[in-house]
């Protein structure tokens, strides 16, 4: 099976189309298997998750730090209250995080 095109911005179901979201589901279905068996399966290795929430969620943050440790990936948590030395804004730091990033949530 091949990815559907290049990649997208998901935020919505209605975002995608049908055979992309079919697309995806099979992807989980495969990956949650293989998880199950305890069979090693790396996509995202040496790559770097960069999280920012504007509003503290310890679910979600643990929700990612584990979903991509299980893949092989790293996540680095910012908060919006974490001092820089330039000042400057949350969405700055994401746009400079992603030269060195694979992935900004």
């Amino acid at each position: 099976m091949n990815a559907p095109g290049p990649m997208q911005h998901f935020l919505q179901f209605k975002d995608l189309d049908r055979e992309t979201l079919a697309y995806l589901f099979e992807r989980c279905r495969i990956i949650k298997d293989r998880f199950k068996r305890y069979q090693r399966h790396m996509p995202l290795l040496d790559r770097t998750l960069v999280m920012i929430f504007e509003k503290q969620s310890t679910r979600t943050r643990l929700s990612f730090e584990a979903g991509m440790h299980q893949l092989g990936g790293a996540a680095i948590y910012l908060n919006t209250e974490t001092p820089n030395s330039v000042g400057e804004s949350p969405w700055r730091t994401l746009h400079r995080s992603s030269r060195a990033c694979a992935t900004l949530s």
